[in-house]
């Protein structure tokens, strides 16, 4: 049975996404005959001072070894890094004082950098295939965020470490077209675009939540496309719908929202514009986010956005609920950031059946996707009034948002879908493995 190691940051039963994603993985390998070992750290990654035993255990097939790293912020630059260092040195201090011999080492981008010790699991491991499934990217991320420049001296070093490591690779995993594009760069030999899937997969689109929809924007849903969820949300800032001076009546005839985290790669100056060029028309945005670009969000917000209001974050066990209540998600991704992060927020839209209102480069791999299956919405500074035409459209019509409904489920089915991604990466590994 091949014997598969797998080093990535976060792992089960942590929140984080990716951790998820990481556990579906591992545990899809176990079922299909592999034998899987991770060796994450033990620390959560929205709070340090959380963390899980060091003690070997396995978790539904999974042989996890976490390893022990000090209790510092991820979320702040220095923390960042030397939790990178410091869990890159285990890894390799803990292969190298090991008999343990994988067939493949599968390493992800969380720590950052994390690639970079390629060569060395290499030399270590010579008859491992590497294998490096690319979240986002680095440095390229950092210079996205602005906090270094291209042509620095830190960023043209860590270009060069990176670089060893993609070379060292049998197999890149990138996230979609236009990160594929960027990796070009790199001497990277075999690439293949592997999604990551939503959390939450129904079998059919999720009808319009009630409740829900009635907590967040302030109305139930309107037209034959609505049924309710029976379960309500948290408590909604912002105004209340049914502003007299915003010419919105009782029911919200298009709710847009924005779920999920609102980070330094995401953008909403556009969606903002939009929102009040379809205020008079009854449409309600609402940003149910945490993240670090929420403050900026809140400043940016006036009272003049009557239409626009704020929801708590909704944890993994009320996500399917939360996410069937507008009938448009909200998707974003600052130009810069283009084919160096992937929103995991545009499967997660597809997966319940509802189409994609994206800010962002036109050039995104989500505006591609859009494009090609005709699941949402562009939204670029040229485009906004058509937007603006299609989306009152299509909120008008009762059978246009139920065909676009199905339409998304239907799309999210066929090529985004964990069972589809799933045996995609185990015909790419049966391809590399001896």
């Amino acid at each position: 049975m091949p014997k598969i190691l797998v080093l990535y940051h976060y792992y089960s039963p942590d929140d984080v996404v990716s951790a998820r994603h990481y556990a579906d993985l591992c545990e899809s390998l176990v079922q299909r005959g592999h034998t899987v070992e991770t060796w994450p750290g033990n620390r959560a990654c929205h709070d340090a001072c959380v963390s899980y035993s060091t003690r070997p255990e396995t978790i539904n097939g999974v042989t996890v070894k976490r390893v022990w790293r000090p209790a510092l912020k991820q979320h702040s630059v220095v923390g960042r890094i030397v939790n990178s260092l410091w869990i890159q040195r285990a890894w390799k201090t803990r292969l190298r004082s090991s008999s343990y011999q994988p067939d493949v080492i599968l390493i992800g981008t969380d720590p950052i950098l994390a690639l970079s010790c390629a060569p060395v699991l290499k030399v270590l491991r010579p008859q491992a295939k590497i294998v490096h499934w690319c979240f986002d990217l680095y440095p390229e991320a950092a210079v996205a965020d602005g906090m270094l420049g291209e042509g620095s001296k830190i960023i043209a070093g860590a270009h060069e470490r990176m670089a060893k490591g993609y070379a060292s690779c049998s197999l890149v995993a990138n996230l979609g077209p236009c990160m594929a594009e960027r990796l070009k760069s790199y001497p990277v030999g075999k690439q293949t675009t592997l999604t990551p899937w939503a959390l939450q997969e129904p079998a059919e689109p999720l009808p319009l939540g009630k409740d829900e929809r009635k907590e967040l924007f302030g109305a139930e849903p309107s037209g034959d496309a609505s049924a309710g969820s029976g379960i309500s949300a948290r408590p909604v800032q912002g105004s209340p719908f049914g502003v007299k001076a915003s010419g919105q009546g009782a029911e919200a005839p298009l709710a847009l929202l924005y779920s999920g985290n609102l980070g330094r790669a995401h953008e909403f100056y556009l969606t903002l514009k939009l929102s009040q060029l379809m205020k008079e028309e009854g449409a309600v945005f609402c940003y149910a986010a945490r993240g670090g670009r929420m403050e900026a969000l809140r400043k940016a917000h006036n009272p003049e956005y009557t239409n626009v209001r704020f929801g708590t974050f909704a944890p993994e066990n009320e996500l399917e609920v939360r996410l069937a209540a507008p009938d448009v998600h909200i998707v974003s991704l600052r130009t810069g950031w283009t084919g160096v992060v992937m929103p995991s927020k545009f499967f997660g839209a597809l997966a319940v059946g509802r189409p994609v209102l994206f800010e962002g480069d036109e050039h995104c791999s989500i505006a591609r996707w859009i494009r090609e299956y005709k699941v949402g919405w562009v939204l670029t500074t040229s485009s906004l009034e058509t937007v603006k035409n299609d989306l009152l459209k299509f909120s008008k019509s009762a059978k246009q948002k139920s065909e676009m409904f199905k339409r998304c489920h239907q799309v999210y089915s066929q090529y985004f879908s964990k069972k589809v991604v799933l045996e995609a990466w185990e015909k790419e590994l049966k391809a590399i493995l001896p």
